[in-house]
């Protein structure tokens, strides 16, 4: 899948793992400027839904790793050298560490932009996963975050642990959604992506499903539905390993 586009001076950021990243050698971009230019380019192609997934993206890593400044890779492309933001990124040294208002703006920002993109592009499990890891990450720090902005949210929701339960929720919800919309194909596939299961969209949606359903304490009320996602994380487990084109996100 191809996911790197160039605009009018503008890049798209193709995005790989850790296990394909730690070999490479990169650079450290400022945010600010990767913002600026995908913002551009979902100004100048406002019907493209990846150009909001990848704005999504790069905000949502900003906040992950609370910098400002993201490891940008080169590629080996015959027609353009296209930079790849990686999923690995260095240690962030104190004068780039994002402050609690900084984070705030890339977390509201990040799942914006990925609401848009699942808007226009409904079925893509990558654009739901996106949103739904960074809500997981987000209610980590739920209590100086507050409501997920742009969601639905009870106008009653004020305490800590009710936020953080609210995130979460959230976050299993578009889980389970991504796992339901890759999970078929997926299963179908004869073998692994390069990088392994962790390049597998229903995998890593299955399991973070199951996880936040743990921590919620719904085991019980959700018994079937983690019947049959253990099932399918037990059959992707079988797929054996190979070399094919990996489902980056």
């Amino acid at each position: 899948m191809k996911i790197g586009f160039v605009g009018v001076g503008i890049v798209f950021f193709a995005f790989v793992g850790k296990a394909d990243a730690k070999f490479a050698r990169g650079e450290s971009v400022p945010v600010e400027r990767l913002v600026k230019n995908l913002t551009s380019y979902v100004q100048e192609n406002p019907q493209d839904p990846h150009g909001y997934y990848v704005l999504g993206r790069v905000h949502s890593l900003a906040f992950v790793n609370k910098s400002g400044k993201l490891n940008v890779l080169p590629t080996k492309s015959v027609d353009k050298a296209l930079p790849i933001l990686a999923d690995s990124q260095k240690r962030v040294k104190r004068k780039y560490r994002l402050r609690t208002e900084a984070l705030r703006q890339h977390l509201s920002s990040a799942i914006q932009n990925y609401r848009v993109a699942i808007e226009k592009e409904p079925k893509a499990a990558l654009y739901r996963i996106g949103m739904a890891f960074v809500l997981d990450k987000g209610a980590q720090f739920s209590r100086n975050m507050g409501l997920p902005p742009l969601l639905p949210t009870p106008a009653n929701l004020v305490q800590p642990r009710e936020l953080t339960r609210y995130w979460q929720t959230k976050a299993s919800d578009f889980y389970l959604q991504a796992y339901d919309l890759a999970v078929v194909s997926e299963l179908a596939s004869k073998t692994q992506p390069i990088g392994g299961l962790r390049k597998m969209i229903s995998y890593e949606a299955g399991r973070g499903y199951v996880r936040l359903i743990r921590k919620l304490r719904l085991e019980k009320e959700k018994g079937d539905i983690l019947g049959k996602i253990r099932e399918s994380l037990k059959n992707l487990e079988a797929i054996p390993r190979g070399a094919v084109t990996p489902i980056l996100f």
